[in-house]
């Protein structure tokens, strides 16, 4: 999982709207999503953040992916560039699948 550049996802019968190409711009988390449709969008993945309440201090959580949008691909480098750190890629290829890491620990790819 850690060495997927480009992850291509074929609509089925359950979801027929779900067809889009990804590909890795940056090392950092950046990725151009292009829909079948032909739509492009931006992402950079970043740590997800969560806070209980407006008071309490944010807390990383691990198993999960958080991503921001940008405009462009040239915004999207210079995000990524300005990243100190980053999550890392089995996190950022299920988030892009619509799936969500829970324990992979004992997995193996």
């Amino acid at each position: 999982m850690q060495h997927i550049t480009n992850l291509t996802l074929i609509a089925t019968s359950d979801n027929p709207h779900e067809s889009f190409t990804a590909y890795l711009v940056h090392p950092n988390g950046g990725w151009r999503i292009v829909s079948h449709d032909g739509e492009t969008t931006f992402r950079r993945y970043r740590k997800w953040l969560w806070r209980k309440d407006a008071k309490s201090e944010s807390v990383v959580v691990p198993t999960k992916a958080a991503w921001d949008g940008h405009g462009s691909e040239e915004q999207l480098t210079e995000a990524c560039e300005r990243a100190t750190c980053g999550v890392p890629r089995v996190n950022q290829v299920l988030h892009v699948c619509g799936l969500e890491l829970v324990d992979l620990s004992g997995a193996r790819w």
